[in-house]
């Protein structure tokens, strides 16, 4: 089970929430084709390109700051504390919601705004632990983040250079937050084209 969703599921809805941003910002989608264009040309994207595809990174970064796939994730207390005026007692269940995280202006100027261009090293290396975790964090980290950031950014690099997608005019899918989030029964409506 771990394996489908994790490995998966995840993944899936992941690439559908940065298609629609894509498709919702063609100037960033324009910026994205730029770069594979330039660094990757007419051959096959290979795994040794990713390190040389900075934008296509920051994208998928970008894209898991708004729309993360897995929106939340439990933690134990491991001793009695207080948050913000609420008190928690040691071997208490937490939710952490790091889509709210991801969304708060304290740490991400325009904070509902997808922009790619905002993932610096200077931004990285000024955001606290745990502002960012879209694969959770601490010691239960997922094991596939690694894998599963090569596996977005090959299919995104591979399909972006072939297909063009659109939505609807207008057009805003229904956002369910299950296991992992995604767009409910209406899906995700698109217009695909072959360049």
């Amino acid at each position: 089970m771990t394996l489908i969703f994790a490995g998966h599921e995840t993944t899936a809805h992941a690439l559908v929430w940065t298609w629609y941003l894509l498709a919702k910002n063609p100037e960033k989608t324009a910026k994205l084709r730029e770069e594979l264009e330039r660094v990757v040309g007419d051959r096959r994207v290979e795994v040794d390109d990713l390190p040389t595809l900075p934008y296509l990174e920051m994208t998928v970064k970008e894209s898991l700051r708004l729309m993360p796939s897995v929106w939340a994730y439990a933690r134990e207390a491991q001793r009695n504390l207080v948050i913000e005026g609420y008190e928690i007692k040691k071997g208490q269940t937490i939710t952490i919601g790091h889509i709210a995280m991801g969304r708060n202006p304290k740490y991400y100027d325009e904070p509902t705004e997808f922009r790619p261009e905002r993932w610096t090293r200077e931004l990285e290396r000024q955001l606290p632990r745990g502002a960012y975790t879209p694969f959770a964090g601490g010691p239960r980290v997922c094991l596939g983040k690694q894998f599963a950031m090569m596996e977005m950014r090959m299919i995104l690099a591979t399909l972006l250079r072939r297909i063009e997608i659109t939505i609807p005019e207008g057009f805003e899918p229904d956002v369910v937050t299950e296991l992992s989030m995604h767009p409910g029964d209406r899906g995700m409506p698109t217009d695909v084209k072959f360049r």
